[in-house]
């Protein structure tokens, strides 16, 4: 599976877990804009080329891209920006005080430079945690609820289930339908798990044609 995340020592758990955690580029971007108000215009460069990877992100959304066509977006024009980034960052890891705001920033970018740029080659990776915080929000928001899920293994469990609930969303997916029909597929023996996963997840057609006339119950 596939992860987003800062940089802290806590999102190391989702590597180590297995799973292939990308970074925040918003974040990153963050710390050049720091740099900037404190007022080092150098950050100027690399905020530009940070605005180009934005400014595909949101042509591909525009444009309602699936995934196969977020992939290809991705590599004919963000990753030449990449390229151009990386380049920008080393120039500068050598010509900036290490201390400086600017100095800081762009060692973070280095140090997370492989998170940074995974979203290249997974299009279900997004560019920033800045969609998913806002996804997320409603629950952080009805936070107090948390604290009578009863016991720890309930509290994972409620947390897979949202995290599905968001993922489906995301890819278009009705949360609902799917629960049924996957847990319809566990129940008659179904094992590979992995193609129930929402990014491998194939309708079933009989599924559907049970959910239209709404003779089953919900969920």
């Amino acid at each position: 599976g596939s992860a987003m995340g800062d940089g802290s020592a806590t999102n190391n758990l989702i590597e180590r877990a297995g799973a292939s955690r990308g970074g925040c580029n918003a974040h990153a971007r963050r710390k050049l804009v720091e740099a900037l108000r404190l007022g080092d215009a150098r950050a100027t460069a690399g905020l530009e080329l940070f605005a180009k990877l934005f400014h595909v992100e949101a042509e591909a959304k525009r444009a309602g891209d699936s995934l196969a066509q977020r992939l290809q977006r991705r590599q004919q024009h963000s990753a030449p920006v990449v390229a151009e980034l990386e380049r920008w960052v080393q120039d500068r890891l050598e010509d900036v005080e290490p201390k400086s705001s600017l100095g800081r920033a762009v060692r973070y970018i280095r140090k997370q430079w492989k998170r940074l740029t995974r979203f290249l080659n997974d299009p279900l990776m997004e560019l920033s945690n800045n969609e998913v915080e806002r996804d997320l929000r409603t629950w952080v928001l009805d936070r107090k609820t948390w604290l009578f899920v009863g016991h720890d293994d309930s509290a994972r469990r409620a947390a897979a289930a949202l995290t599905i609930i968001t993922t489906c969303n995301k890819l278009g997916i009705d949360p609902r339908a799917y629960m049924r029909d996957t847990l319809r597929r566990i129940l008659d023996g179904e094992k590979n798990l992995a193609a129930l996963l929402p990014q491998n997840y194939k309708p079933n057609p009989d599924a559907q044609r049970s959910d239209s006339t709404g003779t089953q119950c919900a969920a």
